[in-house]
């Protein structure tokens, strides 16, 4: 594995790539209060990092910090993080992986870009931003009640499924989830559009390594890397 860290549009990049040369890539989104070095650093997120090199992809993510939570300056770091990968060779089409508070990131680069989206798959993902009630939501913003409610709604992906594109969505969800409720989040978007979801007694936490025991994600990863561009 070759690893590298630099900065790129104020943020810290973080990349992994296999010591064979590949095109595919994933792209990481942390959530709240995590970083792009989570990736390397942290045995839960770094296992994200290990399932896309174990599949034959590259694994990219940068810092965005309380911007993760549906902010434009962490989307606009997202996508600068896009456009330098794409730059250096790799596929147009990539996997984005997010964790908590990143799913609203993920599922809006998916609905604004579908042409750039292979599959999605994501570890207790938050879909509905309305339906969040942690500080840290509240901090991102400055805001609360009513005008953060408003604030968050343009952003906010489940106010536009019918953007999502028509590719596998992967989304691993605890029962006892308190932070993230699968109610609100997995099981609300798996109503709506086809969803491969694994779920586990867990809660949300990085000691929920349960999240990890399904096939299913490399299964979508080998999918992606079979496919020619």
């Amino acid at each position: 594995m070759k690893e590298h860290l630099f900065e790129l549009a104020g943020g810290q990049v973080y990349l992994a790539s296999p010591d064979v040369p590949v095109r595919h890539w994933v792209m990481g989104i942390h959530g709240s209060g995590r970083d792009a070095i989570g990736y390397r650093d942290v045995p839960f997120y770094a296992r994200q990092r290990d399932l896309a090199l174990e599949n034959g992809c590259a694994f990219a993510a940068v810092s965005m910090g309380q911007d993760v939570w549906a902010k434009d300056e962490g989307f606009a770091k997202i996508l600068a993080l896009y456009e330098w990968m794409t730059a250096q060779g790799y596929c147009e089409k990539c996997v984005p992986m997010a964790s908590s508070a990143g799913g609203c990131q993920m599922f809006r680069f998916a609905q604004e870009y579908p042409e750039r989206v292979a599959a999605l798959a994501g570890i207790f993902t938050v879909w509905n931003v309305e339906k969040i009630t942690l500080p840290s939501l509240e901090k991102a913003w400055g805001l609360q009640g009513e005008k953060l409610r408003a604030a968050v709604e343009k952003n906010n992906p489940a106010r536009k499924t019918q953007n999502l594109p028509d590719v596998p969505i992967v989304l691993c969800h605890g029962l006892n989830d308190t932070a993230v409720p699968i109610a609100d989040h997995s099981l609300a978007l798996a109503r709506l559009v086809p969803v491969e979801l694994h779920t586990t007694r867990e809660g949300h936490s990085t000691q929920s390594f349960g999240m990890y025991d399904t096939p299913l994600i490399a299964d979508a990863l080998r999918t992606y890397t079979s496919q020619e561009e």
